[in-house]
Order: C-alpha cells, then sequence, then structure tokens
C-alpha cells in the first residue's frame, strides 16, 4: 500500500441555470482532451473546503457561496490511502484566481438534467467524475 498522504477535491459547481460548469482539459493519461469537474490536490494547511473553493475559482473562475460536501472517496483503495473530497457548489459569485495549468481551461456548461446523456454516450468516464455527478444528483433530489 501506497501511503503517501495524498488527497484532493472534485467539485459539481451547478451555475444559477441549472448547468454544471465542466471544464475542458488534456489528460496525459488518456492521451485527449476530456470533459472533467474542476479538481486539484489539497495542499498542507489548507481544508478540502478551501481547496475546493481555491480550484473552483482558478479552473471555472466562480466561488461558491453554498459549499456542500457529498463525500469522501478513496481513490483505489487497494494499493494506495489516496482519496479525495467530493463537493456540490452553488450560488456562484465571479472570482477568478490565476491557476496552474499550462494552459487555460475552457469551461463548458452542459444542463445537470441532461448530464446521464455525457455518461451514456462515453464522453465522460472518469470514475471520479461520474460517482461526484451521481452524488449530486442524489443530493439535490433529496432537497426536493
Amino acid at each position: 500500500i501506497v501511503d503517501n498522504g495524498m488527497q484532493g477535491v472534485t467539485v459539481v459547481p451547478i451555475d444559477r441555470d441549472g448547468n454544471i460548469l465542466f471544464v475542458r482539459e488534456y489528460l496525459t493519461g488518456a492521451g485527449e482532451y476530456q470533459l472533467g469537474l474542476c479538481k486539484g490536490g489539497i495542499e498542507p494547511g489548507h481544508t478540502p473546503e478551501e481547496t475546493a473553493q481555491r480550484e473552483l475559482q482558478e479552473e471555472v473562475g466562480y466561488k461558491a457561496r453554498r459549499l456542500d460536501k457529498l463525500a469522501e472517496v478513496f481513490l483505489h483503495p487497494a494499493y494506495t490511502t489516496a482519496k479525495t473530497h467530493i463537493f456540490l457548489a452553488r450560488d456562484l459569485q465571479e472570482s477568478k484566481l490565476a491557476g496552474d495549468e499550462g494552459e487555460e481551461l475552457e469551461v463548458v456548461p452542459y444542463p445537470f438534467k441532461d448530464f446521464e446523456r455525457l455518461t451514456d454516450s462515453g464522453e465522460i468516464h472518469d470514475a471520479r467524475i461520474i460517482a461526484a455527478l451521481y452524488l449530486a444528483k442524489r443530493f439535490l433530489e433529496k432537497e426536493t
């Protein structure tokens, strides 16, 4: 088991129009551009909530007035202790921070109610992203 203490965040940002704000970025492991959610590693001395807000500002250009923690999941528990904290971000306000990506990320709004079309078509196939979207769906269904 690799215990590197690595933790990160994955954020599902939903705007006032009910769109998920995806980011399209080049993923080296996949060798292609893909739609994903804002995400990043938690730096020492920072909380998951602080990290979620920072990543949201760096990658999507917003900060959340409402940030709900949906889950904390292991990435590959058979081999590593690495985990990610999944958040739902709403009531967004513009707030851009400079990011650490090598290129400008493209923000792609997509209706939250239709996200399963992206998983069904294979356009999204990152397990972390799929889990985060379904957790957000379940959370929002319980809220109503």
